[in-house]
């Protein structure tokens, strides 16, 4: 009786720690997950205009040192990001709506499109699941119209970089920076 219950304790030790094993790996793909709708909010807000939707709900709160292509601070990145493509899509609006002859309202985004498609990541999780970091290689899809009204397409190939940090239980967006060495290519396209 001794022996069986010695081996009961034992199999039941190996199954806490089996069981605790696979608990910290579902919290790690969960981690992995986050981070990917992270980065993924910020390719849709970008290619929806979405900035300041993006900022308030997928970018650290609890810190000043955010960072997005050499802006930093929060107001730093919101002057940037929100203010700053807001007066090209401005600029792009006033360009359509004088060579077309058109009165396109304000809360109408024309003339500017930016489309990163993301690509599978390199992504590293600190050990203590508080940040984490990743590398996405994409391929991007833009368009804005000259001053003429003409559009003018680009296709090209770039990587992002990015930081997060795992902020109340949540992974967000703390450091964003798009690479050089990617390329442009050709579309063919002429109007």
């Amino acid at each position: 009786l001794t022996a069986y219950m010695q081996q009961t304790e034992a199999w039941k030790q190996e199954m806490e720690q089996k069981l605790e094993a696979a608990q910290a790996e579902i919290r790690r793909a969960d981690d992995y997950r986050q981070i990917m709708n992270a980065m993924a909010a910020h390719s849709f807000g970008y290619n929806s205009q979405a900035q300041k939707k993006e900022l308030d709900e997928h970018w650290v709160k609890s810190r000043e040192d955010i960072y997005y292509n050499g802006h930093t601070t929060q107001a730093g990145v919101y002057a940037y990001y929100v203010d700053g493509t807001k007066e090209i899509r401005d600029a792009q609006r006033r360009i359509i709506n004088r060579v077309y002859a058109q009165e396109i309202p304000d809360s109408v985004n024309v003339g500017y499109r930016v489309m990163n498609m993301l690509t599978t990541p390199y992504i590293e999780i600190a050990a203590d699941r508080k940040t984490a970091k990743g590398c996405w290689m994409t391929y991007n899809l833009l368009c804005r119209v000259n001053d003429a009204g003409v559009p003018e397409p680009n296709i090209g190939t770039a990587k992002m970089t990015a930081e997060f940090i795992n902020e109340n239980g949540h992974w967000k967006l703390w450091r964003f920076r798009e690479c050089g060495g990617g390329f442009e290519l050709d579309t063919g396209l002429r109007y």
